[in-house]
Parts: structure tokens; C-alpha cells; sequence
């Protein structure tokens, strides 16, 4: 029963929208003896779990029918009808949510009914809402629609009509097919570039990245020069478009604010990977105007690979004081399920770069980190504060790192770049560790640009030899 549509339906509601569709909604619709009602209210029983043995077909039939013939057929068509009342309530109570699509319906009412009056009023009230819209494909695409109702009324004499409104149907079809289409381009380049896919033939995208940009629209220009940053990686590429997002930041979607500020730190992500000019500063201050913005919350939740990204970086830069301020207000926010551990990995974060070697191991001996990136960064930390204690001999080192390349090779769980990464430390660890280390072999070695974890913590102890 528990695999039953309605009773998944029904867990994923709170318990005040449980009590709003039994008061609001059935109550008024159906007597409340009535058999909708009365399996409600015996489902309600068992929510949210719904996992007593009393939820078996005879039993809810003995309940909701009252009679002592069982007929399964009835129980399927009470479910059955239950749930679509239910569908029918949720479209209901989240019509405020969706105000384009009301005043559409609306729309379509008032020509039914022929109400001419009401018609034109409502197609002016919807097009004054759109223009204050957020910068989204959406509202091209909800202006086009507006432009077209008003055109084609079919309660007008077509012949008469001027062609002022099918004109604007017209240009904002082009903008919302434009912004589209390099939306979506950008998404698939970024998305291979990420996967080293080969990026599939887009048709008809040739002229709308070659010809000039639309000066009109600020999203269309943000996507143009997106897709101008991820195919070619050009500074002043990257230069305009940091500048028109920064400016313009308020007037973007949620979305597409986190689309536009993600593309301008993955080339910051792009610039490292590929050994070139990396102003940190400029990261970081891009990271903390998304952490201004709530940029980085989404449904609620704050996405833990920035966060991660912004502790690291923040420590890098010893902005110590700013991160932990950051850390209080926004480690709440953070997925309940990983929430503590990724609170203790940011704490081990900010030992490190104060340099509290002696607690990171007291506090790595008694912690078990879960979750793979949790893991292989502890194992680092752990490495390299016991390098930086005279307590650990270079034995005890090179000991750590054997285990820590046991642990790269063996583990499933981790991709072929991460235990590049992993395995190139421990191999430049084990060479500093030597009783007389070659400094100048070393850094040769290490400009050769593989990806290596704690670069930036190698390249300063080797500047100490």
C-alpha cells in the first residue's frame, strides 16, 4: 500500500497543507460523511509514514464503506478519486504562485464569455506585470503570448486590426528564441567542457553567435558573451561579462543569476586547471558578492560545493575573521544531511591556516570523516600538519602517505582526476620528506602542470628549502 500513488502524494505535504485540503477544500465540496472524506480522514491516521498494517485494502473497505462486503474495485476508485481532488487542491492553493498562468486562464474566460470589457483590461493588467519582471527567457516568451491574444481576439475584425501588435509578437518570438537557443548552447558547452565531451553540432546557432549582439536586451547580451567565454576563454570576454552581470545582478531571475555568476567562477576553475594567471582575490570577491546576492541558496539550501570553495579560498587568503562570521550565519544552511561534517572539514580548514597543527591531529584522531572529498581533504591535512610538527619524524610522513596512496588506489569511489591529484601530493610530500631534498629538481617537476592537491601549501614549503 505504501507504493500506492495517493499515499506518496500525500507524504509530501506538511501538515498544515494535509489540514488546508481537508477544511478548505473537501469539506466544502463533500459532506463529511461522505466516502472522499472519510478516507481522508483515515489516511490522515497514518500519516506522514503511512506503515500501519491497517492500511490493507479489507480493513480501509470495513472503515470507509461501512458495510461488510468487500469490494476491492471500490477501495482503487476511492484512491483513485481522492487523488485527483487532491491534484485539483494543489492547483488551486498555488495559482497565486503562478500568476501568468492565472491571468491566462482568466483570459480565455472572459472570451468565453465574451466579455470584451474585461478582455482588454486583463491582456494591459498582465502586459504592466511582465515588464516588471525579472530579466528571464520567460518573459519574451510572456509578451510574445500577451502581443498574440491581443492580435488574434477573435471578437475583432482581423482586417482592421493595425499590425502594431503582431509586430511585437513577432520581436519578442526573436528574443525569446534567441536567448533560448544560447542558453541552452552555453549549458551544453559547459556541461562537456566538464565532462570532456565532444560538443554536439547546434543547428542554426552559427548566425546567432556571429552576428551582432542584441544591445536591447542585458540577458541576451549575458549569454552571447557566455558562450563567446566558454568557447574561446578570453579575458575581456570574461572582462564584459563579469561587469554587465555585476550591474546588473537585480534585474536577473534566481536563476539566472546562479547561470551567470557559476559561468564566471568556473573560468576562474578553468584559469587554475590550466596553470594561467589567477588573481584569488578576484575569486573570492566574486564568491562573496554571490554570498551577498543568496546566489548560491537554492530551495533553502546553500550548495556545498561553493561553500567548500569559499572556505578554501578564504583560507588561502587568511580572510579568517570574515569566514568565520560566514560560517555562522551560513552553515545552517547548509543540507541537514551533510551539514555537521562539512562544519568540522571548514573548522580543520581554519586550523590549517593559523597554523594549529597540533589540534588538527588531536581533533583527526577522534573524528571519522564521511563523504569522499571530506576524506581524501583530511587525509592531506592530516599529512601535511604532521610535516609542519617536529614531533613527526620524516619516516612518520612518508608512512602517512604510503597509507593515503593505499587509500587513492584501492578506493572505488573516487575519479581518475581526484586520485591524479591525491597521488601527485604524496609523491612531492615524499620527495620534500628526503634527508637532503633537490629544490631545484622539484620545482621543475612541479611546473610540469598536473593537478596536484594542496599546491599552493607545496610550492611554500619548497620556497623553505
Amino acid at each position: 500500500m505504501q507504493t500506492n500513488k495517493l499515499l506518496i502524494f500525500l507524504k509530501r505535504l506538511s501538515e498544515q497543507e494535509i489540514k488546508e485540503f481537508k477544511i478548505s477544500y473537501m469539506n466544502k465540496l463533500y459532506d463529511k460523511t461522505s466516502v472522499p472524506n472519510r478516507l481522508l480522514n483515515y489516511l490522515h491516521k497514518y500519516y506522514p509514514n503511512f506503515s500501519s498494517d491497517k492500511l490493507d485494502a479489507e480493513k480501509i473497505h470495513k472503515s470507509v464503506f461501512k458495510n461488510d462486503t468487500f469490494n476491492r474495485n471500490d477501495v482503487i476508485n476511492a484512491f483513485s478519486d481522492l487523488r485527483k481532488e487532491l491534484k485539483r487542491f494543489l492547483i488551486w492553493n498555488s495559482k497565486e504562485d503562478y500568476a501568468f498562468e492565472k491571468d491566462t486562464i482568466l483570459l480565455q474566460v472572459y472570451e468565453k464569455y465574451n466579455l470584451k470589457n474585461h478582455f482588454d483590461l486583463q491582456l494591459k493588467s498582465m502586459n504592466r506585470r511582465v515588464d516588471k519582471e525579472s530579466e528571464d527567457i520567460w518573459k519574451w516568451y510572456k509578451k510574445m503570448r500577451i502581443a498574440h491574444e491581443n492580435y488574434f481576439d477573435p471578437k475583432k475584425e482581423q482586417v482592421n486590426l493595425s499590425e502594431e501588435s503582431l509586430m511585437e509578437a513577432m520581436k519578442n518570438l526573436d528574443k525569446f528564441y534567441a536567448i533560448s537557443k544560447l542558453k541552452y548552447a552555453c549549458e551544453l558547452e559547459n556541461r562537456n567542457q566538464v565532462l570532456q565531451n565532444k560538443l554536439p553540432e547546434i543547428k542554426l546557432l552559427k548566425e546567432l553567435v556571429n552576428e551582432s549582439n542584441d544591445q536591447d536586451s542585458i540577458l541576451h547580451q549575458c549569454f552571447f558573451l557566455s558562450y563567446q567565454l566558454l568557447q574561446q576563454r578570453d579575458e575581456n570576454t570574461y572582462s564584459d561579462l563579469k561587469n554587465i552581470v555585476l550591474k546588473n545582478i537585480k534585474i536577473f531571475s534566481k536563476e539566472n543569476q546562479h547561470i551567470f555568476l557559476t559561468y564566471l567562477i568556473n573560468h576562474h576553475s578553468y584559469r587554475m586547471r590550466n596553470k594561467l594567471l589567477l588573481s584569488r582575490i578576484d575569486f573570492f570577491e566574486l564568491y562573496k558578492f554571490g554570498v551577498t546576492y543568496e546566489i548560491f541558496i537554492v530551495n533553502g539550501v546553500f550548495n556545498v560545493s561553493h561553500f567548500n570553495n569559499i572556505v578554501g579560498l578564504a583560507c588561502t587568503l587568511k580572510e579568517l575573521k570574515w569566514l568565520k562570521n560566514f560560517l555562522k550565519n551560513w552553515s545552517p544552511k547548509l543540507n541537514e544531511e551533510i551539514r555537521e561534517q562539512t562544519e568540522l572539514m571548514s573548522q580543520v580548514s581554519i586550523l590549517f591556516a593559523g597554523g594549529e597543527f597540533e589540534k588538527i591531529i588531536k581533533l583527526t584522531r577522534t573524528i571519522e570523516f564521511k563523504g569522499i572529498n571530506n576524506k581524501l581533504r583530511y587525509r592531506c591535512v592530516q599529512i601535511a600538519s604532521s610535516y609542519e610538527l617536529d614531533d613527526y619524524s620524516s619516516q612518520d610522513v612518508i608512512d602517512l602517505c604510503t597509507a593515503c596512496e593505499n587509500f587513492a588506489r584501492k578506493n572505488t569511489e573516487i575519479g581518475e582526476n581526484m586520485k591524479l591529484g591525491l597521488l601527485n601530493f604524496t609523491k612531492f610530500v615524499k620527495k620534500l620528506s628526503k634527508f637532503s631534498p633537490q629544490k631545484e629538481k622539484i620545482k621543475t617537476e612541479l611546473k610540469k602542470g598536473e593537478f596536484i592537491y594542496f599546491e599552493d601549501w607545496l610550492k611554500e614549503k619548497i620556497s623553505e628549502l
